[in-house]
């Protein structure tokens, strides 16, 4: 029973919060007709745009991208081989260093939800390498570095 209660009260705290605000003017409008015909396709609509935004990952590769180099290839099959295995769409993109250099860097690096510090050094730009690692452990984003 205090399990029915605590689900109840986690629910109506959901309700109040502020990113469910925007929603609520379609929920009230829908609010005069059936449940199948205007509330179900809307919460089906929203399950999968959630569920379907979970399972996209997006992964920024540092490193200066050489296809000679063995561990560079390794990279690439290493994450397409995570994401079948956990049946996820993963988006991995090599950042090459010199970029994350300039004022346009933060927000490159924002757009990621995880870093790999590729191996490989030197690196065309130093700098660039560390200011991703500081970015990822300043705001305490996922990162791996080989």
């Amino acid at each position: 029973m205090t399990l029915l209660v605590l689900a109840y009260l986690g629910g109506v705290l959901t309700i109040l919060s502020p990113c469910i605000l925007p929603v609520l003017p379609f929920v009230f409008a829908r609010a005069g007709q059936s449940f199948t015909r205007s509330g179900l396709p809307m919460l089906l609509g929203m399950a999968i745009t959630f569920a379907l935004v979970a399972m996209l990952v997006t992964v920024g590769v540092i490193g200066d991208f050489d296809p000679e180099k063995r561990s560079h290839r390794a990279i690439d099959a290493a994450l397409a081989h995570a994401a079948a295995a956990s049946s996820i769409v993963l988006d991995a993109r090599w950042v090459p260093t010199p970029s994350l250099t300039g004022a346009a860097a933060v927000p490159r690096l924002e757009g990621y939800d995880s870093f790999w510090i590729a191996p490989g050094s030197p690196y065309e730009s130093l700098d660039g390498a560390l200011r991703a690692i500081r970015f990822a452990r300043e705001r305490d984003w996922p990162l791996v570095a080989t």
